[in-house]
């Protein structure tokens, strides 16, 4: 969002001196930029989506049960 403010608000400030047939130039300049800006975010977002998808997310606490169970059952075939 800031990209299309400060790109649409330089762009129009540059423009201006051209005439007011060229202010909707800027709207679009802007906005081309800011869809190829998040156009390549997608793709960096995608192409890491093994690690967000799996990685990044919070795993339940550990119950202790199953892991007291084990070490009697093995110090009972021991």
């Amino acid at each position: 969002m800031f990209i299309f403010f400060f790109a649409n608000g330089i762009l129009a400030l540059l423009i201006a001196p051209f005439g007011s047939s060229e202010y909707g130039l800027s709207f679009a300049i802007g906005s081309t930029l800011t869809f190829a800006f998040a156009l390549m975010r997608l793709i960096q977002y995608v192409s890491d989506i093994d690690y967000h998808t799996f990685c990044r997310m919070t795993l339940p606490p550990r119950s202790m049960r199953f892991t007291r169970l084990s070490d009697r059952l093995n110090r009972s075939w021991m």
